[in-house]
C-alpha cells in the first residue's frame, strides 16, 4: 500500500481527497446498514430449514458484529464468527457451520460468475484461461467440501477430538439443498443485490470526486476486486485490493489518484462506522467474547 501511495504521490492523493463532497457519505451509511441487514436475512433463510430462525433484530446485531470483526481479520475471516454467535441461539456448531458455509459458497459462485464476465467484458489477456482457472478452483472446492471422504478426513486429521462439536454439518447441508431450493434461490438474488449495494457505494464515492463512471463497469470491477479480498493475506485485503482497483479502473481511463482516493475514503469510512458501531454495542460484544472463550 505504501509503495502504491508513494508512486502515485501523497500530495496528489491528499489534494484529490480534499475535494470530496461529504454529502455522498450519507448515502453510504444507508447502503452499509441495508447490506448488513440483508446478510442476516440470507442466514435466516437457511435457519428456517432446521426450524431455528433467529429474530431479525438479533440476527441484524449478529451480522453487524461479524462485519465489525471482518474489518480487523485477514480475508474476511471475522465473518465466520457468526457460527459462534448463533450458538447462543441454540444453533449447533455443525448446523451453523453448514449454513455459513453454504452462504459463502453462494456468494463465491455469484462473485466468480460476474468476475468471469468482467474478464471478457474488459478484454483482458487470456480471459478464457482466467475464467476456466477460477471456475475450476471453485468446482474443486465445492466437490472436496461436500464429499463423504473429505468430511471423514477433516474429522480425523484436522478437527480430531473437536469433530463431535461439528456433528450435523452434512445433514444440515443436505437438508437445505433438498428441502429449501427456494431459499437458495432467494439467497442468490439477495447476494446479487448485496454486491450491487457495495458497487453503488463505490459509485457514490466516485461521484463525490466529480467522476461519473458507468455503474456496470463499477459492478464488474468490484466483483473482480472482491475475489482478491477473500485471499487471507492482509487485513481486509488492504494494499492488494487498492493496487487491483488502480489497475482495473485504469483500463477504463480513470486516473490512479482518483481511484486510490476513492478506496482510501472507503477504508476510512468503513473503519469509522465500524468503530462507532463497536462503541454502541461494546457491552454485547464483550459478553459474546466471554461466551466464546467458554466454548
Amino acid at each position: 500500500m505504501g509503495v502504491l501511495l508513494y508512486k502515485i504521490g501523497f500530495i496528489k492523493i491528499l489534494e484529490t481527497i480534499s475535494q470530496t463532497k461529504k454529502i455522498y457519505f450519507l448515502h453510504l451509511v444507508v447502503l452499509t446498514f441495508t447490506n448488513i441487514y440483508i446478510s442476516g436475512i440470507n442466514i435466516n433463510l437457511f435457519l428456517k430449514t432446521i426450524k431455528k430462525e433467529i429474530k431479525w433484530q438479533t440476527m441484524t446485531r449478529y451480522s453487524l458484529i461479524t462485519w465489525i470483526f471482518s474489518l480487523i481479520t485477514p480475508g474476511k475471516l471475522g465473518e465466520l464468527g457468526l457460527i459462534f454467535l448463533m450458538k447462543n441461539q441454540k444453533v449447533e456448531m455443525g448446523e451453523g457451520t453448514a449454513i455459513v458455509f453454504l452462504d459463502k459458497i453462494i456468494s463465491m459462485v455469484i462473485i466468480i460468475f460476474f468476475s468471469t464476465i468482467g474478464f471478457f467484458y474488459f478484454k483482458f489477456q487470456n480471459p478464457l484461461l482466467s475464467a476456466v482457472l477460477i471456475s475450476s478452483i471453485l468446482i474443486i472446492i465445492i466437490i472436496l467440501a461436500t464429499t463423504e471422504f473429505t468430511r471423514r478426513g477433516i474429522r480425523k486429521y484436522i478437527l480430531r477430538k473437536y469433530s463431535k462439536n461439528f456433528s450435523g454439518f452434512h445433514k444440515t447441508l443436505n437438508k437445505i439443498k433438498e428441502q429449501n431450493k427456494l431459499g437458495i434461490l432467494i439467497n442468490s438474488i439477495l447476494t446479487f443485490l448485496r454486491i450491487g449495494l457495495t458497487s453503488l457505494s463505490i459509485y457514490f464515492l466516485f461521484l463525490s470526486l466529480n467522476t461519473n463512471i458507468s455503474f456496470l463497469n463499477i459492478f464488474l470491477i468490484n466483483a473482480m476486486i472482491t475475489i482478491i479480498s477473500y485471499i487471507p493475506l492482509t487485513i481486509q485485503g488492504i494494499g492488494i485490493k487498492e493496487f487491483s482497483a488502480v489497475l482495473l479502473f485504469s483500463k477504463i481511463g480513470i486516473p490512479s489518484n482518483i481511484t486510490i482516493a476513492v478506496y482510501i475514503l472507503f477504508i476510512i469510512y468503513k473503519y469509522l462506522i465500524g468503530a462507532l458501531s463497536g462503541v454502541i454495542i461494546a457491552k454485547e460484544i464483550k459478553t459474546i467474547l466471554k461466551n466464546e472463550r467458554n466454548i
